[in-house]
């Protein structure tokens, strides 16, 4: 069985090298290719983010990077917050990150729930990070997010300064929450993914709750982007 187990550990770091390597290769010829590739938020027609990191042009990454640039770029020299760390792997940043697991030069390794910065934060951003608090945390606690949701307003001075993605159909508490419209967030919009090509359009909320996490595309199959929050 051990011997079994070390086959497959094998298998799968040589099936992830041959991965990066054929995203690396790949990488010119998508950018080039999509570089026309569009979608749609908040009004504003914004192009696709493609990057070799997390191979963007396969997922979820390349409207939310897409949509959180255009918003960092709408907030130049803002003091901002950002939970999760994930900006910074497509992205040169200066901001403020704490992220609890990740280990990385720059990051503060805190719970955001307990996090004390000396000072609010003119705003505060984060890219699919806040369906995994108490969700993927041990032990788990599922009703941590909303307490979650909530430290957003005592960390920041400009409530429109707020850009939050979240996938729709991974975390149940998060989607029950959505669907009984508990979020602190002023302006919410749902993109769905269509098909293989990596193409999202605008949906409603009833409908972005039917798509699940992985179904019937890999990742998420359904986003909340949502801008400020409710005062």
């Amino acid at each position: 069985f051990t011997e079994l187990k070390n086959t497959a550990s094998v298998t799968q770091i040589a099936q992830r090298s041959f991965d990066k390597v054929a995203v690396f290769s790949a990488y010119p010829f998508m950018k080039l290719a999509l570089a026309k590739k569009q979608f749609t938020v908040f009004g504003k027609t914004l192009p696709m983010f493609i990057h070799h990191y997390n191979a963007t042009w396969r997922n979820e990454r390349a409207v939310e990077i897409a949509a959180a640039l255009a918003f960092l770029g709408e907030h130049q020299n803002k003091r901002l917050l950002e939970v999760g760390n994930v900006l910074s792997y497509y992205t040169q940043v200066s901001h403020i990150i704490v992220d609890k697991y990740e280990k990385s030069p720059g990051v503060l390794n805190a719970d955001f729930l307990t996090y004390r910065p000396e000072q609010a934060f003119d705003g505060l951003i984060s890219i699919s990070t806040f369906e995994h608090i108490g969700w993927d945390e041990q032990p788990k606690e599922p009703e941590k997010i909303k307490r979650a949701f909530a430290r957003i307003s005592d960390l920041v001075k400009n409530p429109d300064l707020v850009f939050v993605t979240v996938p729709v159909g991974y975390n149940d508490c998060l989607d029950q929450l959505i669907r009984d419209d508990l979020l602190p967030f002023k302006n919410q919009e749902f993109l769905v993914r269509f098909n293989w090509e990596n193409d999202w359009r605008a949906s409603s909320r009833n409908d972005a709750l039917e798509y699940k996490y992985n179904r019937k595309f890999p990742a998420a199959n359904a986003l909340l982007i949502a801008q400020g929050l409710k005062v």
